[in-house]
């Protein structure tokens, strides 16, 4: 499938999150969205924020392509998932690893000075906080490279030639 019918077919099974998903169909749509926002996030100065505080951003061009693909990519990364025969759950591993991640940043009371919240003993701070340091970020990496690679598997199904119509 070449990049043009690939971003197409994603496009129009934006809100179809059943079937299946080409590795080529997939990887097209989603070089489509990443460098759309790279290429938005360099041109519109965004990068002058780290070096100059005071510098003047545009409203943030890069977000909105993103936000607007967002669901057509997630919808074919979850076909994707389904078409190398994984299961969804690994599509919801790493934004389960960031929301485990910000409980814990909740329950370690938040900065330094804060007392934990819900009236929790205070030697659950440091516990929540090394969680929230180093294990919940290394499950985010570890979760997020699992579903690379199964986005990268190949196809766990065979294509069946379509019968013709006599």
């Amino acid at each position: 499938m070449g990049p043009f019918e690939a971003i197409i077919t994603c496009l129009r099974k934006s809100f179809r999150f059943s079937g299946r998903t080409s590795r080529s169909e997939f990887w097209w749509f989603a070089s489509l969205a990443i460098t759309a926002c790279l290429i938005l996030y360099i041109t519109t100065g965004q990068t002058t924020f780290a070096t100059d505080p005071t510098a003047r951003q545009t409203d943030n061009l890069a977000f909105w392509p993103l936000a607007l693909l967002a669901l057509p990519l997630a919808a074919a990364m979850i076909r994707r998932v389904k078409d190398a025969g994984a299961s969804v759950l690994f599509f919801w591993l790493p934004p389960l690893a960031l929301l485990l991640s910000a409980g814990f940043f909740v329950i370690s009371g938040g900065p330094a000075a804060n007392p934990p919240p819900f009236g929790l003993p205070e030697l659950v701070k440091p516990i929540a906080g090394f969680f929230v340091v180093f294990v919940c970020p290394i499950a985010f990496l570890v979760s997020a490279l699992i579903l690379l690679i199964v986005l990268i598997a190949p196809s766990n199904h065979i294509h069946e030639p379509k019968s013709e119509k006599v």
